[in-house]
């Protein structure tokens, strides 16, 4: 069976609260804890970036991978929006650091927040083709609209890493066709030289439900399957409070019963992105990291999967949970997070530069995990603190 045999992720220590966000901006709490549905906003440090994160990810991934099956990956597809080279691909640090085969294909892939499920999307592809082989699929980002913007309180940072084959292991496989809808719009971008996106947020927010509306619909026409059959919806994630809008956009699509249930199994599922923010490619996959912690599926549901990337491109598809899996990395990563001041966060935003030569030191990253040490020539290096 093809699909997803193994999926992880990794986020910063350190985070802010948004309730002391809104403080320092003089805005209502409220607006960010319920308007938004943000708690928590996960911040990085200069000495980290899409890189070391997505590093710290694939580690966890593989970490119980023999020789013989590090042997068998032979395609790592890194999705970001956050990129740190115009040029080399941020997957080809995996070989050095992770000791990851030379013999496979190490590429990066890019549309906005859409990437993720594009890489994802390759990979069941790919498999299908090679069913000997293993494939890597990276989703790493750090999200930036700039201190004291109106995108400011919809930031964050992390990476989610899954493992696709064609084994018995299989935790989620695709299930049916996809529909996708695109249009070329400028609601969110972040041109060359630019380490900040431009956002016209409520074009982004209208286009993001019109793509959900015209998605979702498209699905159900191509197969023999109806709504009410699909346990709860996961959502590519901004900030939380999308996702329920995303709802009430089909709630005429569904019957009743159906709707409050996705309401209510979203809103207890919303919960890492409430904590974490937005991490572009992986939000979606955050999300359903989060429904399955939360308990909200069990083996043989059917998941709906609504990723949207703005410029803009959207996709609804469905995974089918195969069997439950457990994750003790990520739940791990919660329990060592360290809340920093508003002012501690807002020096931390400065320290990303684009300065050829720099270097850092370890503070505020994990024992063990991977940081950006220094920079030399533009050439990045990581190491292990």
């Amino acid at each position: 069976m093809i699909g997803i045999s193994k999926i992880t992720g990794y986020f910063p220590q350190r985070y802010v609260k948004m309730k002391d966000l809104a403080v320092a901006r003089c805005e209502d709490p409220q607006k960010y804890l319920i308007g938004l549905g943000q708690e928590k906003m996960a911040v990085v440090g200069g000495n980290e970036d899409g890189v070391s994160l997505g590093l710290n990810a694939v580690k966890r991934l593989i970490k119980d991978l023999d020789d013989r099956e590090k042997s068998q990956i032979k395609m790592v597809i890194w999705a970001t929006e956050s990129s740190t080279d115009e040029s080399k691909a941020a997957s080809l640090n995996l070989i050095d650091t992770l000791q990851l085969p030379n013999n496979g294909r190490y590429f990066e892939i890019k549309e906005a927040c859409y990437g993720g499920t594009a890489a994802l999307t390759l990979a069941f592809a790919q498999v299908a083709l090679h069913p000997e082989t293993k494939i890597i699929v990276v989703t790493s980002d750090i999200a930036r609209y700039g201190l004291k913007t109106k995108g400011e309180v919809t930031q964050g940072a992390g990476s989610i890493a899954m493992m696709v084959e064609d084994s018995s292991n299989i935790v989620l496989s695709p299930f049916g066709q996809s529909a996708y809808y695109a249009k070329n719009i400028a609601d969110f971008y972040r041109p060359q030289g630019q380490n900040a996106a431009i956002v016209q947020g409520q074009l982004s927010n209208q286009s993001y439900l019109n793509f959900f509306y015209q998605v979702f619909q498209d699905f159900f026409k191509k197969q023999d399957l109806v709504p009410e059959e699909i346990k709860l919806i996961n959502f590519h994630l901004p900030y939380t409070k999308i996702g329920l809008k995303g709802l009430e956009k089909v709630k005429d699509q569904v019957s009743l019963s159906t709707y409050e249930e996705w309401v209510k199994l979203f809103n207890q599922g919303k919960a890492l992105n409430a904590e974490i923010g937005n991490i572009y490619t992986g939000s979606l996959y955050l999300n359903l990291i989060s429904n399955m912690l939360q308990g909200n599926f069990s083996s043989g549901d059917l998941l709906g999967m609504y990723s949207y990337g703005s410029g803009a491109q959207g996709e609804f598809y469905v995974l089918k949970v195969q069997q439950l899996w457990k994750m003790p990395e990520i739940e791990d990563l919660f329990i060592n997070r360290k809340a920093i001041s508003v002012e501690e966060y807002e020096n931390l935003y400065r320290e990303t530069t684009s300065n050829l030569n720099q270097t850092f030191n370890s503070e505020g990253i994990r024992h063990g995990d991977f940081y950006l040490k220094f920079i030399k020539n533009g050439e990045r290096f990581y190491e292990q603190a």
